[in-house]
C-alpha cells in the first residue's frame, strides 16, 4: 500500500488490481477506509466498480459533514473521469439509531437533504451521487459491549429468541 501511496499513478494501480478477475468473481468487495477523507478513501472510490456505502450516525451535523467532505473529495477526483473512470454513487447507511424523537427528526432531515438535493454538486455536473438506504442499524447494547471489549459482535452475542 505504501508503494501505491507514493507512486504518481498509485490510485490507478489499485484500480487495476481490484479489476483483476480474482476480485471480480465476488458480488461485493468491502474496503473499510476508516472515514470519509484520506488517501484510502480516494483509493476505495476510484477502484470501485459501482457503488460505495457511506456509514453515518443519525446525527444531522455528522451527516452534513459527511456530505460536505465527500463532495470535496469527489470534486478532487473528478479529473480521473478523463481516464474513463466513473465516480461511484454513494449509498448512505445510517447506524446507531435509537428510535428517539431526535433520531426520527435527524432521519427526516437526512432524507430531505438527499431527496431534495440540499447540497452543491455543481462542480460535479449536478449528478445525484447520494442515495439513502431504506435500512438502518439500531444502536444495540451488544455493539457498545463489542466496542469496549474490542471484539466483533458475533463473538459476544448470547443466544436470544430473535
Amino acid at each position: 500500500m505504501t508503494a501505491m501511496l507514493h507512486a504518481a499513478d498509485g490510485r490507478l494501480r489499485l484500480r487495476n488490481i481490484i479489476q483483476h478477475p480474482f476480485f471480480t468473481r465476488y458480488d461485493a468487495n468491502i474496503v473499510d477506509s476508516k472515514g470519509v477523507t484520506g488517501v484510502m478513501s480516494e483509493f476505495s472510490l476510484l477502484s470501485s466498480s459501482g457503488n460505495v456505502m457511506g456509514v453515518v450516525k443519525s446525527i444531522l451535523p455528522d451527516v452534513r459533514e459527511f456530505i460536505r467532505s465527500s463532495l470535496h473529495m469527489l470534486t478532487r477526483l473528478k479529473t480521473y473521469e478523463n481516464y474513463s473512470i466513473r465516480l461511484p454513487d454513494i449509498s448512505i447507511l445510517v447506524t446507531c439509531i435509537e428510535n428517539t424523537l431526535l433520531d426520527r427528526e435527524a432521519m427526516d432531515g437526512l432524507a430531505t437533504i438527499i431527496n431534495e438535493k440540499h447540497y452543491d454538486a455543481s462542480a460535479l455536473g449536478n449528478r445525484d451521487f447520494y442515495h439513502l438506504l431504506d435500512t438502518g442499524i439500531e444502536a444495540l447494547d451488544i455493539f457498545k459491549l463489542g466496542h469496549v471489549k474490542q471484539q466483533p459482535v458475533h463473538r459476544l452475542e448470547y443466544k436470544t429468541r430473535r
